[in-house]
């Protein structure tokens, strides 16, 4: 299956892209890809973080507020490096999607339920 971009999706995620280039520009943030990547791999791993409150009984129980806060943090960062490195993330997003057409995935047929869910808020 194809998932296609219409002209105005792109122009939107490119238009997001750019917006958040200039906001972290203006706020002061790094504009070294390197620091961040490591900012964006230290976002994922708060994601991890909250998605750990799903089935460990060390930590608090998990809201999905507390995970969407997360989630757009890396989204800002990722958007953010792209602009830095000059990669049009929607342009990236669809060539890889053209090339994932035909590709197998084998985890399709073979799901891993996670079988002990905390209970959430």
């Amino acid at each position: 299956m194809l998932l296609k971009f219409t002209a105005g999706e792109k122009k939107a995620l490119l238009s997001l892209q750019k917006k958040i280039g200039d906001l972290r520009k203006k706020r002061g943030f790094t504009q070294d890809p390197e620091r961040a990547m490591i900012l964006l791999v230290e976002e994922v791993g708060e994601v991890a973080q909250q998605m750990k409150r799903l089935w460990s009984p060390n930590y608090d129980i998990y809201t999905k507020d507390a995970l969407a806060e997360e989630l757009a943090d890396v989204q800002f960062v990722l958007l953010g490096l792209s602009e830095l490195l000059g990669i049009k993330l929607a342009d990236a997003l669809d060539k890889k999607t053209k090339q994932d057409a035909g590709r197998k995935w084998k985890s399709i047929d073979n799901p891993i339920p996670l079988k002990e869910l905390r209970e959430t808020k």
